[in-house]
């Protein structure tokens, strides 16, 4: 079942994780939501 209120994200673009998704990031689009996901060391923790 989808409770929306236990719905957590994370920055794709954290610099501390270092992830390189091999994607210009010209091409990347994100929803509003998505725009908003903080930084891993900035996530709530639960």
């Amino acid at each position: 079942m989808y409770a929306p209120e236990y719905e957590r994200g994370i920055a794709f673009n954290d610099t501390d994780l270092e992830i390189d998704w091999k994607i210009n990031p010209a091409d990347i689009i994100l929803s509003e939501k998505d725009k908003n996901n903080p930084v891993f060391k900035d996530a709530e923790l639960f």
